[in-house]
């Protein structure tokens, strides 16, 4: 009961945040030139429910066209989506968009830290999964248009675009009961 009050209150507060920033161009503006203010917006595509994360994500689509991505704070979008093993430099937002994609549609990031797949299988279904990433993608869609952000996500996309080959062995590998499916039995 005490999850359903917290989820209640951050969904009316996050409602009304959505509203002023929809309505007030200026507001918007002002939010989207503060890191201290869209990390907690970022942060809840991780642990919020659907309609938590849908009004973040959208509020985000308001505010983040006033914030070149040059001026942001670079761990602004780090935490639970970051490879333990890469140096401690954090992801572009492109990057990070992708990586929430990815993870709503594949069910898993296999770097993620275990808040965030301990929080998804409580209560994250395929339907909840598909409709994040249908949000997420609307975001990213909209950032593509902006002249601020289109090189950042263009990149992005590119390098995911390469890197494309090396996931197909990857996934080809396991499925044949590669090296990856032996050490994810032997840990499990």
């Amino acid at each position: 009961e005490g999850w359903g009050v917290a989820e209640r209150v951050m969904h009316s507060t996050l409602a009304l945040l959505f509203q002023l920033v929809t309505c007030s161009p200026g507001l918007a503006v002002a939010f989207g030139r503060r890191s201290d203010w869209l990390k907690p917006l970022l942060r809840s595509t991780h642990v919020g429910s659907l309609r938590c994360v849908r009004l973040a994500l959208r509020s985000l689509r308001q505010v983040l066209p006033h914030s070149p991505p040059h001026s942001l704070h670079p761990t602004l979008w780090a935490g639970s989506l970051t490879d333990p093993d890469a140096p401690p430099a954090a992801p572009d937002l492109g990057s990070f968009l992708l990586a929430l994609i990815g993870d709503a549609l594949a069910g898993e990031v296999a770097e993620a830290a275990p808040t965030l797949a301990a929080s998804r299988a409580l209560w994250r279904n395929g339907h909840v999964a598909a409709a994040m990433a249908s949000e997420a993608v609307a975001l990213a869609r909209h950032l593509l248009l902006c002249d601020t952000w289109a090189a950042s996500l263009a990149s992005a996309v590119r390098e995911a675009l390469l890197a494309a080959p090396g996931v197909v062995r990857a996934l080809q590998a396991e499925a044949s009961g590669g090296p990856a499916l032996r050490e994810t039995a032997m840990l499990g």
